[in-house]
């Protein structure tokens, strides 16, 4: 007869999943002070660890309840991935806490399904997060987002506060292309990391030629008109400041709405060939002045041949100002 009942225990074990301990045999209702644990087949939980609180109801008093729900059963399955624990676990793992007080009824399927709850992170996130570090980085001055492509991996990472981390101080190269390197960080942890890739304008307002312009045309201001311009696509040595044509020609010809760069610009004369001027000699004393004619164009501070009017010889001297050249030995 013993051997019976031993054997119509086990099969109500395997029919009815419940274990229970501190009470002697299998009751299928808790008495009065017993804890009771209800375990889903089928959990989502949120958080690095899996507690017993995510994945079962708990019915004890309070003080029980808490230490109950903290019990861990490792680390969360990966976002999109699955984790099982057996019904062995789940009661050794319990049983382990020696100092619960009352009974406790465990009602538990032989496994447990356990998914973690996750989130996608979208394009329009990345690209508004971006925008805040690019308002910094251009600090006041327009640009635009010309391209954008996003590596991110699956894409899944666990529930809860996203933020992202650039992993290196934000970068625009010459040619205005991004590689920016993020963590992603969820309740102030890494959860993973991405990569942003793109290209952007950065535009500026530069002195342009108003019509086709000649080569050896003297530039006025009246020449240039300010026009907006993609900073990147603009040659190293664009010039930016209007002060910089005064008294300057063009060595190559400039096609209307083009930036005029350094190495296109070369003084003008101040004298030029052919051109009568004052000769000016000065010794410690005296200043002598007399008339000369230019034998070639003078350029301010550099020095130019110069025929004597009166002696017909010729002379070197510096040009000083439009009409005038001081003779030097």
């Amino acid at each position: 007869m013993t051997r019976i009942i031993k054997i119509v225990s086990s099969l109500l074990a395997m029919v009815c999943p419940v274990v229970c301990w501190g009470v002697p045999g299998l009751i299928a209702e808790t008495t009065p002070g017993m804890s009771k644990i209800v375990v889903h087949e089928f959990a989502e939980v949120q958080g690095a660890q899996i507690h017993l609180g995510q994945i079962a109801d708990i019915e004890a008093i309070p003080f029980v309840r808490d230490v109950l729900e903290k019990i861990s059963f490792g680390r969360s399955p990966q976002p999109g991935k699955i984790k099982t624990i057996t019904r062995h676990k789940i009661e050794s793992r319990i049983r382990s806490g020696r100092d619960l007080p009352g009974d406790i009824q465990l009602i538990s399927p032989e496994k447990v399904y356990i998914k973690q709850v996750h989130q996608e992170i979208s394009e329009q996130q990345i690209r508004d997060r971006l925008v805040q570090w690019l308002d910094d980085y251009f600090n006041g001055k327009a640009y635009e987002i010309k391209t954008l492509r996003i590596q991110q991996g699956r894409g899944l990472y666990p529930a809860g506060h996203l933020e992202f981390n650039l992993l290196s101080p934000l970068k625009v190269d010459r040619q205005g292309k991004l590689n920016v390197p993020l963590a992603v960080m969820v309740d102030q942890r890494k959860v993973g990391t991405l990569r942003i890739r793109g290209q952007v304008a950065g535009f500026e307002m530069v002195p342009c030629v108003k019509t086709d312009m000649k080569m050896g045309s003297a530039i006025r201001a009246s020449d240039l008109v300010f026009v907006k311009k993609d900073m990147f696509t603009l040659h190293h040595s664009v010039v930016r400041d209007m002060t910089s044509f005064e008294g300057c020609r063009l060595k190559a010809a400039v096609k209307k709405g083009s930036p005029i760069r350094a190495a296109w610009l070369a003084p003008l004369p101040l004298i030029r060939k052919g051109d009568v001027v004052s000769l000016v000699t000065r010794t410690t004393a005296l200043k002598i002045e007399t008339s000369g004619i230019a034998l070639e164009d003078g350029f301010k501070g550099r020095p130019l041949k110069v025929e004597n009017r009166t002696s017909g010889k010729l002379v070197r001297g510096v040009a000083v100002t439009a009409n005038t050249v001081e003779v030097v030995y």
